[in-house]
């Protein structure tokens, strides 16, 4: 796979890596400005996109969901904090929306 500044991703089977091996993990997080347009103007449940996301190893950035949600003036407080606690799994992700959303 080509990324950009011509560097080249190859892709090995986890049954070729040995002791030797280096296996670098980079956590991707979508915008949840991003997550939350998808959800509003283009209808995609937000349920559907977070277990995609979570599926492929990847995180949405709550801070900016809530702040995209509450600046568009189509829903309430208590209504995004009530979508975004239905939505989380872990504590942590638990804490993290009523630490944003006291």
């Amino acid at each position: 796979m080509k990324l950009k500044n011509n560097v080249n991703l190859k892709y090995q089977p986890l049954e070729e890596l040995n002791e030797t091996s280096t296996i670098l993990m980079k956590i991707v997080i979508m915008k949840g400005e991003t997550l939350f347009s998808l959800m509003d103007s283009q209808g995609i449940p937000l349920d559907s996109m977070i277990q995609t996301l979570r599926t492929n190893g990847m995180k949405f950035g709550a801070k900016g969901f809530i702040l995209a949600a509450l600046k568009s003036k189509n829903y309430t407080y208590t209504t995004v904090k009530k979508v975004l606690l239905q939505e989380m799994i872990t504590d942590e992700e638990i804490e993290l929306v009523n630490k944003l959303m006291p």
